[in-house]
């Protein structure tokens, strides 16, 4: 995810980057359960507004990070093997 990722090349206001924070205590983890090392928070975030259960990382079309209800719903990025076997129909 350093290497300049934004939602701006996808042309959408924000993407949710697969991170979150499975014991909603304010440490978050990728989706494969290894822990964040680098982060881009957005000045004051993370903030669980209101108490709003803000569990998920969205990435703005800034570069910025921002804390996401998990009620909430946003399109998604996820990391793919170089060499993917994958058939698209």
């Amino acid at each position: 995810m350093r290497r300049s990722l934004s939602a701006k090349v996808l042309d959408v206001r924000s993407l949710w980057i697969r991170l979150n924070d499975p014991q909603k205590d304010q440490r978050f983890k990728w989706v494969d359960g290894s822990w964040v090392s680098y982060t881009n928070w957005n000045i004051g975030e993370p903030n669980n507004y209101n108490n709003n259960g803000e569990y998920y990382v969205l990435i703005r079309n800034d570069g910025t990070w921002n804390d996401f209800p998990e009620s909430g719903r946003a399109p998604f990025i996820c990391k793919m093997p170089r060499r993917c076997e994958c058939f698209f129909i």
